[in-house]
């Protein structure tokens, strides 16, 4: 059984569509190129408004188990970052091709993954995709520590007891009537347990419409926002462990 040529592609937005980029443009040019190079047994492996991001999408999910079953002799892509925008997925691809003997072609970097000036190059223009990135997620966060700094709510949904108006957070009297009482039953019960077992028998509801849990009520009554302070930053992006205070 002849083995298969694969030529993929992918387009993630509406203006990468506008751009050019679209998936049959993308088909047309790869087969043009396959036919260069004499392929005959190609075929189209297309994810059409998926990510790059992820490697989770369907038609590279099934690129990766033709490839492990040993059915693939070459992949040819119109340019790099339609297969990975992260340096490591890009680099973990070409050496499961590597490892499989197959040929890697990107039309736009006159790439060649089977010499070691192909390999170097793609590295570097890798290294300098996700460098280019990390640049764009400083600036971002820059962006939102300025926002924070001048008291502007920073996304999310807003405390129990405040809405955002205007960027800012306001009071929500309604909601805050309720606040009260939970702090005045807890200088009165001492326990999380009878707060919560006292709100949910008087029917109180949370912002998201639903009963109370012990860890929300925890949440308010040791809460910075509740004594006037705004807080952001208190932990890494992603992460659950706090950063120091001083951070904040």
């Amino acid at each position: 059984m002849p083995k298969i040529q694969a030529l993929y592609s992918r387009v993630s937005t509406d203006m990468q569509r506008d751009k050019g980029l679209s998936v049959p443009r993308q088909k047309e040019w790869l087969e043009e190129e396959a036919k260069k190079h004499g392929f005959i047994h190609f075929k189209h492996f297309a994810d059409n408004g998926y990510s790059a991001a992820s490697t989770n999408r369907p038609a590279f999910r099934d690129l990766l188990s033709k490839i492990e079953d040993g059915l693939m002799d070459a992949v040819v892509v119109y340019k790099f970052d339609r297969l990975a925008r992260n340096v490591q997925d890009l680099l973990d691809f070409v050496d499961l091709l590597n490892k499989h003997s197959i040929k890697f072609i990107s039309i736009s970097e006159n790439l060649d993954t089977t010499t070691p000036t192909g390999r170097l190059i793609l590295t570097v223009l890798g290294s300098l995709a996700e460098w280019e990135r990390s640049i764009t997620v400083e600036r971002v966060k820059d962006v939102m520590y300025d926002k924070a700094n001048r008291g502007h709510f920073c996304g999310g949904q807003p405390p129990y007891g405040y809405d955002v108006k205007d960027k800012h957070l306001v009071i929500n009297e309604i909601e805050a009537k309720i606040v009260r009482k939970i702090f005045d039953k807890f200088e009165e019960f001492r326990s999380f347990r009878k707060v919560v077992i006292w709100l949910n028998d008087r029917g109180y509801l949370t912002k998201r419409g639903q009963s109370w849990p012990s860890a929300t009520v925890k949440r308010i009554l040791i809460s910075h926002v509740y004594k006037g302070y705004y807080t952001y930053g208190k932990r890494a992006g992603g992460s659950k462990v706090y950063l120091p205070q001083d951070r904040w």
